[in-house]
């Protein structure tokens, strides 16, 4: 190791950032194994996730698949069963993140992923026993599973993304996710259309669900300083930068301090709004095609997936301009932030009301829209205020995360709701442009308020 290492500390009123010159161990390392890790089960979870925005509408369409045996229901609940998995994930994600920092992450992961993939496997059975509540039933399990994890592998990203790879490590965790949710729209779609049905889509990524989480038994690990395999020069460039310490003493969450700072509640307003459109685009883009643009089950799967895969790819670009934006000093830290979550915020809210004015035989154009819609997504998400967290308060970023979470899912709930109040009748594009509209307005307005109040100083707790 170079005992040479050179560690610039400059004070928190101008800036958080560490320089580290030394030996940074290898270029892929136990960071990069345990953030892929969690980035690829987070992506698992978000499957089970949005699978179902599309084998929903199987359940329930008759002529979906050509196996007369597939069971399809008449229910005119759809679009609240869909929310009903942020309805419980709100309520654990402040909890969560606390104890996943207090204790570390490890088997909070392990076991909630594997609630999530036996409650995905049980909606067959459910469906055919208990009828739509006992689906929703499942997917509030769900939600509590997913509110779990979500916070807490953000205290994963704390514990393993040094400052200046922090946009490409949440790139790695963004491609996750979309990736997944590539290969959950089209494989959702196309199954769901087949002999098979419905039901083994939902076999398919629950199995896919619980081989993740035999993986991560053996691989996860709780922090640096316990990993048993680590390089002592990668070890010592995360704790320099990082500033962590060999005991992993168990932090006192300064409750007051978090729900006290400005700049905290920028993040926290910044997420509410980026996870309301996140949930109206990737929960109800299914459905807005099927009865508006009149895409088949097939289509819109590939439609969805094929503009999350072009965001994902994106998304690498993003990230590494946005970590060469701080690392080169071309924007400050803040400054960057902002400017990549109000230009991907502002940009997807007005494709997503563009969207509603693509008349139906102009499909090619609707599928361009789309995509620039998820590009939009990306835009924010590796080099906006997701990242905020980590600027302030690396230690507790799952803790702001968790409260994040619950606000922003409590938010969000409604944007499936929302269609079921304004969009009664689903074939009238008027109503779905008023949904989009205020959809807008929502992710706008929360983006700004970010702007205003968004900090970099790194905070003393």
């Amino acid at each position: 190791m170079d005992d040479k290492t050179t560690v610039m500390d400059v004070p928190p009123k101008t800036t958080n950032s560490v320089k580290y010159n030394g030996n940074k161990g290898p270029k892929f390392g136990a960071r990069h194994v345990q953030i892929g890790l969690v980035a690829l089960g987070n992506g698992v979870l978000f499957s089970t996730k949005y699978a179902f925005s599309i084998v929903i509408v199987a359940m329930t369409d008759t002529s979906s698949s050509p196996n007369d045996r597939i069971p399809t229901y008449d229910w005119d609940n759809k679009n609240v069963i869909i929310s009903s998995i942020l309805w419980s994930g709100m309520v654990f994600q402040t909890v969560a993140g606390h104890f996943g920092t207090r204790y570390g992450p490890k088997w909070f992961i392990f076991s909630s992923s594997l609630l999530n993939g036996i409650s995905f496997l049980l909606i067959p059975s459910a469906a055919q026993y208990f009828g739509s509540y006992g689906v929703l039933a499942c997917r509030m399990i769900q939600g509590a599973c997913m509110g779990t994890y979500r916070p807490i592998h953000i205290s994963v990203m704390g514990l393993w993304a040094p400052p200046e790879e922090r946009s490409r490590m949440s790139c790695i965790d963004t491609l996750g996710v979309s990736l997944s949710l590539v290969v959950s729209s089209t494989v959702a779609g196309m199954v769901s259309q087949s002999a098979l049905g419905w039901p083994w889509a939902v076999y398919l990524f629950g199995i896919v669900n619980c081989v993740w989480c035999l993986a991560y038994f053996f691989f996860g690990q709780q922090s640096p300083s316990s990993h048993p395999k680590i390089s002592a020069e990668e070890k010592k460039y995360l704790q320099v930068t990082l500033k962590q310490s060999d005991n992993d003493e168990k932090s006192v969450t300064p409750w007051l301090k978090i729900f006290t700072s400005t700049s905290v509640w920028a993040i926290l307003v910044g997420l509410v709004g980026t996870n309301f459109i996140l949930t109206m685009v990737l929960s109800e883009n299914p459905i807005y095609l099927d009865k508006i643009m009149k895409f088949d089950l097939d289509m819109s799967g590939l439609v969805m997936g094929g503009s999350i895969l072009i965001g994902s790819l994106s998304g690498v670009f993003i990230a590494f301009l946005s970590d060469y934006v701080v690392k080169n000093e071309v924007l400050r830290i803040v400054n960057s932030r902002r400017l990549f979550h109000l230009l991907g915020q502002v940009g997807c809210s007005v494709t997503v009301i563009l969207a509603t004015y693509i008349p139906v035989e102009k499909s090619l154009l609707m599928i361009v829209i789309i995509c620039v819609e998820c590009i939009f997504i990306i835009v924010s998400s590796v080099g906006g205020c997701d990242l905020s967290a980590f600027d302030l308060s690396p230690n507790f970023a799952g803790v702001i995360f968790g409260v994040a979470g619950t606000l922003a899912e409590g938010t969000g709930l409604f944007a499936p709701l929302l269609v079921h109040w304004i969009a009664r009748d689903e074939e009238n594009i008027v109503s779905w442009r008023i949904v989009y509209c205020i959809t807008g307005a929502i992710s706008v307005s929360s983006a700004v308020f970010y702007c205003i109040f968004a900090s970099d100083k790194r905070k003393n707790w």
